[in-house]
């Protein structure tokens, strides 16, 4: 198969722990670019997390940011779309996080919001390398909808109450697990899927000519829309279970190694 379009989602897939992409990826998303093929990052993180990597990697494409929740141009910076949490809901949820002991996070107009200084917020101001804002209260500073609320705990309390949270909200929210420490709140109507297929519509790419690279449970509709879903090596084994392909883990350049086969 050869792609019109190539997603990719970033921590774990594009690349690891270090948070660098390898000079492999890079050069593979420049050989898709120099043969005509757009790449897009479809990623959970805020969008001025995201942009960076954007840039380093010659992204032309609108940015797929916060599960889908914002997509923007990284150059013009015009939102294509901006799905927010209705403030009835972000309330329930902020509510309903409270009784799970674990810390919050609150992300309103791209701004990282934090009601106490803790571990977990160290933990994850590193990984996104974004400063948070500490607040009296969350709730208090929910004077507009916000983009997207998650909580980080440990992977039992993670595999716990997203579960529990899917089935107290329904439909009303949309609660994923993106990585296993961190339980995530959106707009009900978005995934990076139904994001996905907005950017492709835009760029009159059908969903049967797109390749999709993920590692997370949060990516598991977007590789399951894709023409071509690839699991990394190193994803859970019921992401590996529904893609079509298999990559090696991102430890060893896996999305580079499918790209570069994909363009021989």
């Amino acid at each position: 198969m050869r792609p019109k379009l190539i997603a990719t989602d970033l921590d774990g897939t594009l690349f690891g722990r270090d948070l660098t992409v390898s000079a492999r990826n890079r050069r593979a998303i420049a050989l898709a670019h120099e043969a005509g093929i757009p790449v897009v990052m479809a990623t959970g993180r805020m969008f001025r997390s995201t942009r960076p990597y954007a840039v380093e990697c010659g992204i032309k494409t609108p940015l797929i940011t916060y599960q889908g929740a914002l997509i923007r141009d990284h150059e013009t910076l015009e939102d294509l779309w901006h799905h927010t949490i209705p403030l009835v809901s972000a309330r329930a949820a902020l509510d309903a996080l409270a009784e799970t002991g674990m810390a919050v996070n609150l992300y309103l107009n791209d701004e990282l919001l934090i009601e106490r200084q803790t571990a977990e917020s160290d933990l994850y101001a590193s990984v996104s390398r974004i400063e948070p804002r500490q607040v009296p209260s969350l709730d208090e500073a929910l004077v507009a909808e916000p983009t997207k609320i998650v909580a980080i705990g440990t992977t039992d309390q993670v595999a716990k109450w997203v579960p529990a949270l899917q089935e107290r909200f329904g439909s009303t929210l949309y609660i994923t697990e993106s990585i296993p420490i961190f339980l995530e709140i959106a707009n009900p109507l978005i995934r990076k899927s139904v994001a996905l297929a907005h950017v492709a519509e835009r760029l009159g790419v059908q969903a049967d000519e797109i390749v999709a690279f993920g590692d997370g449970v949060n990516d598991l509709d977007m590789l399951s829309y894709a023409g071509l879903g690839v699991a990394m090596g190193n994803a859970p084994e019921r992401v590996r279970a529904i893609a079509d392909r298999v990559a090696p883990p991102v430890s060893e350049d896996g999305v580079a190694q499918v790209i570069e086969e994909l363009l021989a």
